[in-house]
């Protein structure tokens, strides 16, 4: 990619990284955002675990704005394009941040793709988006880290080892596994990290690693987390339109006659300004969902909307989007659990 387009297109992943961290300073003090960061980097981290809840809204949004800035700053310095994969990669790396990944527990698989590129001489470029995206098996390595809340060495080189198994195996199982998904799932390196955690998990349990279900949640925060989501999404319209103009409400018309499928990507074949509504009207529809159902916005649902607004330019709009939405509320309807 140009050097100058480069430039231009990280200006908006910057901006977006930053934004979290800006928005801790006038929600804490920085003695509290100090005490919460350590508590959600040394916190067991395994799911559901709600930042809001373990440890504050500002120092949550210093944990989103870190790990996103992180992860921007490698694609940025390994040039990665911004195109669909890019833009889910950020989106992935951001609401995943407000629960179960932090600055500490994602570096051991990073370091895992790196050894990777070492021992058959590639590029890190080459491998970066995989890597990033195998960090959704992060909360292993600080749950084996931090195991019943004490540090012990055999734990902690536990964590390492399989932090960089993870990260050196997935470079390999990835794009072959997610391949017999047959491009129907956009979640391709998702299944890949769950068919390894199939193989990690039950080994550790057969030497006596527990890993019981973990509920931290909090559901007091709909006014001011739906507020700023919703801002954030009208954000993105306004841009898009403005910028755009009539091409970009045109491209994003067609945008929702596309299948969606994961060799499609949005960016190449209608633009950016159309996705930038895209992400707006797909986030304010999740938004609209979880309030509708009498939902809580806490950090899994912002994980969950921007993680849909991620892959808004690559696979995700409306028409897809809504009648999956709609199954899952009359699941809960006519089943025994609450939409």
């Amino acid at each position: 990619m140009p050097k100058d387009r480069l430039h231009k297109d990280y200006f908006w992943a910057f901006a977006y990284a930053l934004l979290p961290g800006i928005m801790a300073l006038f929600t804490a003090s920085l003695p509290e955002i100090k005490d919460g960061f350590l508590k959600i980097m040394t916190a067991d981290n395994l799911l559901i675990t709600d930042y809001f809840a373990l440890a504050g809204v500002g120092a949550t949004l210093a944990n989103v704005s870190a790990v996103t800035l992180i992860s921007v700053l490698l694609m940025y310095l390994c040039r990665v394009p911004l195109n669909g994969g890019g833009i889910l990669v950020i989106g992935l790396m951001s609401g995943f941040s407000f629960f179960g990944k932090s600055v500490f527990n994602m570096w051991f698989i990073l370091l895992g793709t790196y050894l990777y590129c070492l021992a058959f001489k590639k590029r890190f470029s080459e491998c970066v988006v995989i890597s990033l995206l195998s960090t959704s098996l992060a909360p292993l390595t600080s749950h084996l880290f931090f195991y019943n809340d004490r540090l012990f060495w055999g734990n902690m080189l536990l964590s390492l080892v399989c932090g960089l198994l993870i990260g050196f195996v997935m470079p390999i199982a990835g794009p072959y596994a997610a391949s017999l998904l047959k491009g129907m799932s956009l979640y391709g390196m998702g299944f890949s990290v769950g068919l390894l955690c199939l193989v990690i998990v039950p080994v550790l349990k057969s030497y006596g690693y527990q890993f019981s279900p973990v509920t931290v949640w909090r559901g007091d925060l709909n006014f001011e987390c739906g507020t700023s989501l919703a801002a954030l999404c009208v954000f993105f319209i306004g841009i898009g339109t403005i910028k755009g103009g009539r091409q970009a409400i045109k491209n994003y018309l067609n945008i929702l006659k596309r299948p969606g499928v994961s060799s499609q990507d949005f960016t190449y074949l209608d633009g950016m300004c159309p996705i930038f509504i895209n992400m707006g009207v797909n986030g304010l529809a999740a938004l609209c969902y979880i309030l509708a159902v009498g939902g809580h916005i806490n950090g899994p649902t912002i994980g969950g909307i921007l993680t849909v607004m991620g892959f808004s330019g690559k696979g995700k709009h409306l028409f897809n989007i809504l009648p999956i939405m709609l199954g899952v509320a009359l699941g809960g309807i006519t089943k025994q659990w609450d939409p």
